[in-house]
């Protein structure tokens, strides 16, 4: 038996004793852990918080439902939102109709990038209270030849590769963040144990609370592929409804310098070590970016060669500058933004590159010591 006390979050929505529990597959489970709440009252919110993430997130791959059913869905999701136009800051849903519960015992419903994301409800509450209804969602698109950084509303930093396309609200909720991934992206999340961070790429999904990986799931490879950077993420295939839609789906769970391969065919998974630390590791970027007198235009190709993104900067200005700082815990947004007010400049994000513009240094060192 593992052992539960020393489990954070994370251990508990990739558990299996835990997930059976969740999804009511198994007495015993709902026995055992309806005991061990209340003989370790401490742990309750630990275990509400990972209680409520498996039971909320759950995925069904839209090619897995029939049109009927799709256009059914909208159309009752359609017809409650409009019933609700008129009321101030607040929209409600009614949950009455006995035909809506049956379609899918949902709530809310998202139907973007071919996947349908169900949130469930408790039934027994008889109104949903939404805070302005539908959030609008951001859409990034690389059309370039070149990585860009994007910056989410959490301050979590993604570099979107070529040919890639992130989309995601431009609010995150109070309970968890999520987005979704067409293509190749390197995330660096900002560590937030209440709201775990979501990625979703076609029949997979990461779950992380605080970390940096890299996801390749573009729509005509034959296999996804995660890598983990630092920290810990749990990767799962969607839910299959031509088999059983309520069987719990795969999971796996990655630690930094782990690759997890996802071949698309046979659903199966493969676990890999990789063989020597990643550039971006804790133990390599430590060295890495901790610099001393060093030239701003050698740090800021160093940033360049490691991330792929394209930084421009005025040579003539800011070329006399130097930076000392140690840079290896930060993302690549706030690792430019240290660097910039180090040496008194500004930087703009744009579709294309990062720009930092400045009026220069009067002397040949800019100290600027972070996690030394």
């Amino acid at each position: 038996m593992a052992d539960y006390l020393t489990y954070e979050v994370e251990d508990f929505v990739v558990d299996d004793f835990f997930i059976a529990w969740v999804l009511d597959k198994d007495k015993y489970a709902r026995y055992f852990w309806e005991r061990w709440i209340e003989e370790h009252p401490h742990q309750k919110d630990v275990i509400m918080r990972a209680y409520s993430i498996v039971e909320e997130i759950q995925m069904v791959p839209r090619a897995y439902l029939t049109d009927a059913e799709i256009e059914e869905i909208h159309q009752n999701v359609t017809q409650r939102i409009a019933q609700t136009r008129g009321q101030s800051g607040l929209r409600y849903l009614l949950l009455t109709s006995k035909r809506w519960l049956s379609v899918a015992a949902v709530v809310i419903l998202v139907l973007t990038g071919g996947t349908v994301v169900y949130f469930k409800s408790r039934l027994a509450d008889p109104l949903l209270t939404v805070r302005n209804a539908v959030p609008a969602f951001i859409n990034k698109q690389n059309k370039g030849i070149k990585p860009i950084l994007v910056r989410l509303p959490d301050r979590s930093s993604v570099v979107l590769k070529p040919g890639s396309t992130l989309r995601y609200p431009s609010s995150f909720s109070e309970k968890k963040r999520g987005v979704e991934l067409k293509g190749e992206a390197f995330f660096e999340i900002e560590h937030d144990p209440r709201r775990p961070f979501i990625v979703r790429t076609g029949e997979l999904t990461t779950l992380v609370l605080g970390t940096s990986f890299k996801v390749r799931a573009f729509a005509g490879d034959s296999d996804f592929r995660v890598v983990v950077t630092s920290g810990k993420v749990a990767v799962s295939s969607a839910y299959d409804r031509k088999v059983n839609r309520m069987e719990k789906p795969k999971t796996v769970t990655l630690v930094a310098n782990e690759a997890l391969v996802y071949v698309r065919k046979d659903t199966s998974f493969t676990k890999e070590k990789l063989n020597k630390p990643l550039v971006l590791s804790p133990q390599v970027s430590k060295d890495l970016f901790r610099f001393h007198n060093v030239p701003f235009a050698e740090v800021i190709q160093k940033l360049r060669d490691v991330y792929g993104v394209e930084i421009l900067f005025d040579q003539t200005t800011l070329g006399k500058c130097s930076i000392s700082a140690s840079l290896s815990n930060q993302s690549l947004y706030e690792k430019v933004q240290l660097i910039c007010e180090a040496v008194n400049a500004r930087f703009k994000v744009t579709e294309t590159n990062i720009t930092i513009v400045g009026e220069g240094c009067s002397g040949n060192l800019i100290k600027n010591n972070t996690n030394p």
